[in-house]
Order: C-alpha cells, then sequence, then structure tokens
C-alpha cells in the first residue's frame, strides 16, 4: 500500500492513527518528510519516531514500541493513554513533551523512558518497570492517585512527584501511605 504524508493523515483523521504507525519521521526546514505507513498491526513502532503533534491512544488500543525502536516525544506534544503503552526491551522512548496516563490505562516497560527536563508523566493510570527496565532523567513522574498504581522490579531514577494528602477520619495519607507526624 502507499503511504500517505503525515499532514494529510492528521487532517483527515485527527490525532490518533487507528491503523497506521508514524515511521521515519524527518523534519526540514522546506517541509516535512513524515510518512505514516500501513502496518500489519494497529499503533506499532519499529523505527525511529518523532511525535509532532498531540495523539491519543484509545481505551481499546496498544501502542507497541518494538524493540530497537525509539519513540521522541516532542517538547509540546502530549501523548494521552486512554489504553495500553508497551515498551519493549531494546527499545526506548524519550520524553520532552507529556505523557498523560488516564484512569484504566496502563504502561509497561521492559525498555528505557527518559523522561527529559521539560518532560512530565502524569500518572492516573498503572505504570509497570519490568525487570532491567529504566526510568530516569530531570523531568518527573507525577502521581496522581496511588503509589501502589506504580510496579517497579526494574528503575525508576526519575522525580516522583506524590498525589496531594488525603485526610480520612483525621488521618493523612498520600498515595494510600499513612503519614506518621
Amino acid at each position: 500500500s502507499s503511504a500517505v504524508p503525515a499532514q494529510e493523515y492528521y487532517e483527515l483523521h485527527g490525532t490518533s492513527p487507528e491503523i497506521h504507525s508514524v515511521v521515519n519521521t524527518v523534519d526540514t526546514s522546506a517541509k516535512s518528510t513524515s510518512e505514516l505507513a500501513s502496518v500489519a498491526q494497529p499503533n506499532v513502532i519499529t523505527d525511529t519516531t518523532r511525535l509532532k503533534k498531540n495523539m491519543t491512544i484509545k481505551s481499546d488500543e496498544t501502542l507497541y514500541v518494538k524493540k530497537g525502536a525509539a519513540l521522541y516525544i516532542n517538547e509540546g506534544v502530549k501523548l494521552t493513554l486512554k489504553g495500553k503503552l508497551v515498551v519493549e526491551k531494546g527499545a526506548s522512548v524519550y520524553v520532552k513533551g507529556s505523557i498523560v496516563s488516564r484512569k484504566g490505562s496502563s504502561a509497561v516497560v521492559g525498555g528505557k523512558v527518559k523522561i527529559m527536563s521539560t518532560g512530565t508523566y502524569e500518572l492516573s493510570g498503572t505504570l509497570t518497570v519490568k525487570q532491567g527496565a529504566l526510568i530516569k532523567g530531570n523531568g518527573s513522574i507525577a502521581v496522581k492517585n496511588d503509589f501502589s498504581d506504580i510496579r517497579c522490579i526494574g528503575d525508576v531514577k526519575a522525580k516522583i512527584i506524590p498525589p496531594k494528602p488525603v485526610v480520612k477520619n483525621g488521618v493523612t495519607y498520600v498515595g494510600g501511605i499513612l503519614i506518621v507526624n
């Protein structure tokens, strides 16, 4: 099948490619040479990819970043997860913009996620960091609900911002953890 220029695809279909995956994104000053190519599975990244526009992974979708692939989320760009993000072992995600996971969504990291200083990961869903996986960087992970939403066997070396304290029956909890003064 023939490739569709990215700008044309987004104008026709909005921000969530359902049958296509962004591959080999190159930006030149003259014009974008980004292309979207049909793939066997929807939302599968197999090469270096730059997300230049906001994108939403719907609740019934999964975005796969395959081994050897790299996903770059540009500054000012938001990847919203209502479904699932899978970063395989040997794959990388670089976040200069933001990942916003909504309640009911999930991310499974088997590779590497680097949250750059301008980057944020807003966690309202679940985040699983597998053995040998790494989340690092000068950016932050903002936990919106409960620390139990992070299931970590690998390493998280990024700043974690706790949720706001909650008082129940005179007892203060932060992220589901009892705080004793």
